[in-house]
């Protein structure tokens, strides 16, 4: 992982516009992951499908021969970390904040970086960061939210989609729901 300066990429944040997007999905789902007091199960559950969301989104940026940047800028959010009280009580939380700073920006690599996509992905679907990761040279954004899904921005609409389609085809319970209509 390597900082960058936002400056030396454009970065189009016309691409959230509503039309621009699909959302790879599971049927299992977690609003803000899980309590404290979850079951061991429940929580395992849980990894199992955040692991299975990481390894599609690690899967989809070899795919399209990019790299992932990251960090407030590249968001849609102007923050990526969320407030709560007792977010520092989390170990995931203090983890990812130790790695990433507030105001920087980050680029990201695979393989070399696939630890830190898993990072992003646990820290979003638990509600504690709004990390969007953008791949530069496909002008695509990838969002992985607090309900266990990952928004897709991208101007190459049909063309991802069909790569992702592919790629979640190995997974059990995955599929691409189309964007809502406005």
């Amino acid at each position: 992982m390597k900082l960058v300066n936002k400056n030396d990429f454009n970065f189009d944040r016309s691409i959230f516009d509503s039309y621009h997007y699909f959302i790879i999905t599971n049927k299992k789902f977690w609003d803000g992951g899980f309590d404290k007091s979850a079951p061991l199960e429940e929580k395992a559950d849980f990894y199992s499908i955040a692991k299975q969301f990481s390894d599609i989104v690690k899967q989809l940026v070899i795919a399209l021969e990019d790299m992932v940047l990251t960090g407030s800028h590249f968001s849609e959010q102007n923050k990526i970390f969320e407030f709560w009280k007792d977010r520092d009580s989390y170990d995931c939380f203090y983890n990812v904040s130790q790695l990433f700073k507030k105001n920087k920006q980050y680029k990201l690599e695979l393989p070399d970086d696939n630890e830190y996509i898993d990072f992003i992905i646990e820290n979003n679907f638990r509600y504690f960061t709004c990390f969007d990761l953008y791949l530069p040279n496909n002008k695509l954004v990838l969002q992985p939210t607090c309900h266990t899904e990952i928004i897709v921005y991208t101007y190459e609409h049909e063309m991802v989609k069909k790569i992702a389609q592919k790629i979640i085809e190995k997974y059990e319970g995955f599929s691409i729901k189309e964007r809502y209509e406005q």
